[in-house]
């Protein structure tokens, strides 16, 4: 794979940054909350008003969070294990301030070096989350803040994986997905890795305990969506209104207790 320059982590405190606006309007809002997502992630790093130095730790292809990102105006660095992911990111487009990168081949950052880190759909897979929370902390400045979204381990998203291995066993899954929709939607995953299995399953209060653990307090949560994942989908492309449908699926999730939402978002300081 042939690496992409370096971008500089030095930042101007004078130069301006613009909302995501203008990326939101490039891809549509899915039953996963993907439009959702980026505008509260905006909404959490908007308020320091300068230039943010970011990491984004997992970040697929880079196209709902941090090329939105970079193109706001921060100074980004996506990192992702899967070498694929990575490459389809490099040869998407070129700014001056953003890289990409395979977690493995680098060392990614110095202690202090980030103004805000990202962990969007990751600590689940992993066996020992706590190493990589504890990774973060060296890594974030003082101020700095975390931003971390986790399935909710007994929500939606995770019940309708568990049906979805029973209906691979059965030999069913293949026939429902296998039935073409009435509008057939773009693909907007953000990601090529699909061979990661969940290893975690978390509770609100086992997420609180590991955050702690590890440093970090959170300062704001917030749901995604209320129901998402294997299937979701396929309904809400045959159901009419989808539009709308999906716009109420987040909007019920942000009414609801945080504990029946599918995915959650939390926003951490250090303690």
């Amino acid at each position: 794979m042939n690496p992409a320059p370096p971008v500089t982590s030095t930042i101007d405190n004078d130069s301006k940054v613009v909302s995501v606006k203008h990326s939101v309007a490039n891809f549509a809002e899915t039953s996963y909350g993907i439009v959702k997502r980026l505008q509260i992630i905006d909404d959490w790093l908007v308020s320091a008003g300068r230039p943010l130095h970011i990491l984004d730790y997992g970040c697929g292809t880079g196209e709902h969070v941090t090329f939105p990102l970079a193109e706001a105006g921060h100074v980004v660095l996506g990192v992702d294990v899967h070498e694929r992911s990575i490459e389809q990111a490099r040869s998407s487009k070129r700014l001056p301030n953003l890289e990409f990168r395979v977690s493995t081949s680098q060392p990614i950052g110095k202690e202090n070096d980030f103004d805000a880190i990202i962990c969007s759909e990751v600590l689940e897979h992993l066996a020992a989350p706590a190493d990589l929370l504890a990774f973060f902390y060296s890594r974030l400045n003082a101020d700095g803040r975390l931003i971390i979204t986790t399935p909710n381990g007994r929500g939606a998203y995770e019940i309708l994986c568990a049906l979805e291995r029973y209906l691979h066993r059965v030999g069913l899954h293949q026939v429902i997905r296998s039935m073409k929709s009435p509008a057939e939607a773009k693909d907007t995953k953000g990601f090529l890795n699909t061979d990661s299995r969940h290893v975690q399953f978390f509770s609100l209060k086992q997420l609180n305990m590991l955050f702690n653990h590890a440093g970090f307090k959170v300062i704001d949560r917030r749901p995604r969506t209320l129901v998402c994942g294997p299937y979701a989908d396929l309904l809400f492309q045959w159901l009419p209104f989808r539009d709308t449908l999906i716009r109420l699926n987040s909007i019920i999730a942000d009414k609801l207790p945080m504990r029946c939402a599918a995915d959650w978002m939390f926003l951490l300081s250090k303690m």
